[in-house]
């Protein structure tokens, strides 16, 4: 056999196998089963403590500065939900009701004075 011949199918089962590991990559990476939550304080306090808790635990943000916004993710391998409680800093607390999300989810929860509003978008 052609020595050439021989490199080059070598070449091309090298770039074939670099096409099928970063295309078996970027899949798992898609897939990733995780929802995203991003909170924006437009209540005009200062948020002393913010508790999210979800089926599978919960998360704990502290003194977000009016105007701010904080972005958390979750573990969720199904659909799963999660509630909001959070104190602003005059110790005044508002929550939110339950959410139901899954994963590839990518949520903003825009926190007023007297109300906590969801938008979800799904993630490509």
């Amino acid at each position: 056999m052609n020595p050439w011949t021989q490199l080059f199918g070598v070449l091309c089962l090298i770039g074939a196998g670099y096409l099928a590991g970063y295309h078996m990559a970027s899949s798992a990476y898609a897939n990733t089963p995780v929802v995203t939550v991003k909170f924006v304080n437009a209540s005009g306090k200062v948020i002393k403590s913010l508790h999210l808790d979800h089926d599978l635990g919960s998360l704990e943000e502290k003194d977000i500065a009016n105007g701010a916004s904080k972005i958390v993710a979750f573990y969720a391998p199904k659909e799963t939900s999660y509630k909001i409680d959070l104190t602003f800093d005059d110790d005044n607390s508002l929550e939110s009701g339950k959410r139901f999300v899954e994963r590839g989810l990518n949520g903003t929860e825009t926190i007023k004075e007297h109300e906590i509003t969801p938008d979800f978008k799904v993630l490509n």
